[in-house]
This record gives C-alpha cells, sequence and structure tokens, in this order.
C-alpha cells in the first residue's frame, strides 16, 4: 500500500506539471491559477497519505 501510495503521489505531481503546462502554453492564466490552488490542497493531502504509510512500512515488525 505505501508503494501505491507514492506512485499516486508521483503521478499527480507530473500530472500536474503536464497540465499546467499544456494551459500555460494556451495562455490560459486562469487555469492555471486554478490548478495551482487544487495542487496546494491536494499535496498535503497526499504527502501526509504517503508519509504515514511509509512510517508503517519500514517500522512494522517482521511477522513469521
Amino acid at each position: 500500500m505505501a508503494f501505491l501510495l507514492v506512485w499516486i503521489m508521483a503521478g499527480s505531481v507530473g500530472v500536474h506539471f503536464v497540465t499546467t503546462a499544456i494551459f500555460a502554453a494556451l495562455e490560459n492564466e486562469r487555469a492555471v491559477e486554478n490548478l495551482a490552488t487544487i495542487f496546494t490542497m491536494w499535496l498535503p493531502v497526499i504527502s501526509g497519505l504517503v508519509s504515514s504509510a511509509a512510517t508503517y512500512y519500514f517500522t512494522k515488525e517482521n511477522q513469521k
């Protein structure tokens, strides 16, 4: 699950940069501003989930 969350975070960052570049090339400033707002809200949520999952993954005891 930790790896899945890392991939989701990486994918969302990649999609954000690609869509921002597309809207910037199309000179749609309002869309770029809206994407920045969405990303500002989304990044803390996904990074918190990733850090929690990574902490659990690296600190869990080996069960037999």
